[in-house]
């Protein structure tokens, strides 16, 4: 049987390869909206009035999207503290704002800023839940946790994006 140090090792790389699929995804969704890279399409655009200009399923889209790059930096920045982990969404979030209207691929827009970081402060949270409740077996509920939620947010963004809709047994959900 294996050791925990081993069991441990194992976990935190499946947690990793699961970041780097999701941070990969990330980066598609927001820069190229799950579609072809194409730079200098559209013009550069800032909207510095949160709240503003956005639709309904835009600002869902944004809270969600975030989830699991909030629970993914609590993992593995434990011992930084909370307000650590949220500045580093933040920043994670303001990077891409900044490459979206660099690249003139998409609207610099506050409430992006605003909703992403409460999307992963939402992971953050739910991962420090997550974590209390669980109790000997952390490591494992978190790398479970940290898949199902990965996918579940892969599968609603490219839904809405791809197909313009999200179909959840008979229920179907349009942009």
């Amino acid at each position: 049987m294996p050791s925990d140090n081993k069991k441990v090792e194992r976990q935190h790389a499946a947690n990793s390869v699961m970041f780097a699929v999701y941070l990969f995804f990330l980066v598609w969704a927001i820069l190229w909206k799950c579609r072809v890279p194409f730079i200098g399409g559209t013009e550069r655009v800032i909207n510095l009035i949160p709240f503003s200009g956005n639709a309904g399923y835009e600002k869902l889209f944004n809270l969600v999207l975030f989830v699991p790059l909030g629970f993914y930096i609590a993992a593995i920045a434990k011992k930084h503290g909370v307000i650590k982990q949220i500045f580093t969404v933040l920043a994670v979030s303001l990077v891409f704002e900044i490459f979206q209207y660099a690249l003139a691929i998409g609207s610099s827009d506050t409430t992006d800023l605003i909703l992403n970081t409460l999307g992963g402060a939402s992971g953050i949270v739910g991962f420090f839940l997550l974590k209390k409740l669980s109790g000997k077996h952390t490591n494992k509920v978190v790398l479970i946790a940290g898949g199902i939620i990965t996918t579940v947010v892969l599968y609603c963004t490219v839904s809405f994006i791809v197909f313009g809709m999200l179909c959840i047994g008979r229920m179907m959900f349009r942009l």
